[in-house]
This record gives structure tokens, C-alpha cells and sequence, in this order.
């Protein structure tokens, strides 16, 4: 609440003449121990502005930053290629 009041009052004051909002959604993937993660993930199909990263806890596990609430189908396809556990991640 606070961060918008700032805003607005910034808007008022003509300090931002424009707002842009970014929101990207993350998908955690894990893989099996046997594989490995980078190597897989250089195939993964990301879009423009997307981008993936490892788990700070788990060497086996990377989280993919996609550009809405719902990934693209050629990107649906390489999970069910590569037989990873996923789930789309609350933030």
C-alpha cells in the first residue's frame, strides 16, 4: 500500500510520466539425480526476457522465470519430454 501512494504521489508531482508493470511467473522444474540440469536446460525453450536460475537449495532443481501465467506449448512439450517434476511457484 505504501509503494502506491509513493507512486501516485510521484505521478501527481510529474516525477514518473510512466509506470511500466513486469510480472513474470516462475515454474520450479526438478530433475532426476542421474541427469544433468544444465545440460538439459540449454535446450529449454525460453522467450524473449525469460530466464532460468538453480535452487540456492538444491543442485537438482532450477527455477524458470516465464513471461505469463501460462507457459507456451513448445515449452509444455520439453517437461513432458524430459520427465521432470514441475509446478508453476506462488510468489
Amino acid at each position: 500500500m505504501e509503494h502506491e501512494t509513493a507512486f501516485s504521489s510521484a505521478i501527481q508531482q510529474h516525477g514518473i510520466a510512466l509506470i511500466r508493470s513486469v510480472t513474470r511467473d516462475l515454474v520450479n522444474i526438478t530433475f532426476d539425480p542421474s541427469v544433468d540440469p544444465r545440460e538439459q536446460m540449454r535446450e529449454f525453450p525460453l522467450g524473449p526476457g525469460e530466464s532460468w536460475s538453480f535452487a540456492i537449495h538444491d543442485p537438482y532443481q532450477v527455477y524458470v522465470r516465464i513471461r505469463g501465467p501460462i507457459m507456451e506449448a513448445k515449452q509444455a512439450a520439453w517437461l513432458l519430454k524430459h520427465e521432470v517434476a514441475w509446478a508453476y511457484v506462488d510468489v
